[in-house]
């Protein structure tokens, strides 16, 4: 979903969140678990960032120990920068057990907020029929709200960075 937002694709995540002085990567890939953003972290914790956005949880093995434990390490490696944890659309009903998960780990970590996608993704028009999907206007409403969840960076000016995780 957010790979939908990265320049390879429309560009809206540099669109929006360049004018509040981000330089933002969109290290996303579709069709991917949460140990996914323990790959991407792996091999980019280190570049310095100063927040992180992660949307995990989509796509759901059903086991909630699993995805909570990775979660927590994912939130856990990011301490102490500020992370934005978005819960998924309610597509099906294990959905809700995802963003039970979302809300807990947030709950347990300080640094942590959520933006509520399940609330924003309701409104008609901005999801696709697979109440997956963002439609065109849902990616504007999407990149918009995490504009809103970040605020302004911190000190730098913004920039759209290369991706490295890349594999549509």
């Amino acid at each position: 979903i957010i790979a939908s937002t990265a320049s390879r694709y429309g560009g809206e995540m540099c669109r929006a969140l360049l004018p509040l002085g981000w330089q933002v990567a969109v290290e996303a890939e579709p069709s991917r678990f949460v140990q996914f953003g323990r790959e991407v972290l792996r091999a980019r914790l280190s570049d310095g960032w100063d927040a992180s956005v992660v949307f995990l949880g989509t796509n759901y093995t059903g086991q909630i120990d699993k995805y909570t434990s990775d979660l927590t390490a994912i939130v856990t490696s990011l301490k102490p920068r500020p992370v934005l944890l978005l819960t998924t659309s309610l597509f099906r009903d294990r959905q809700n057990e995802v963003n039970g998960a979302i809300a807990k780990v947030a709950a347990a970590n300080n640094n942590v907020s959520v933006l509520d996608w399940a609330m924003v993704s309701s409104q008609a028009g901005v999801l696709n029929r697979d109440k997956i999907h963002p439609s065109p206007d849902g990616r504007a409403v999407l990149v918009t709200a995490i504009g809103k969840g970040l605020g302004p960076a911190p000190t730098q000016q913004g920039k759209c960075l290369a991706s490295t995780f890349t594999d549509d």
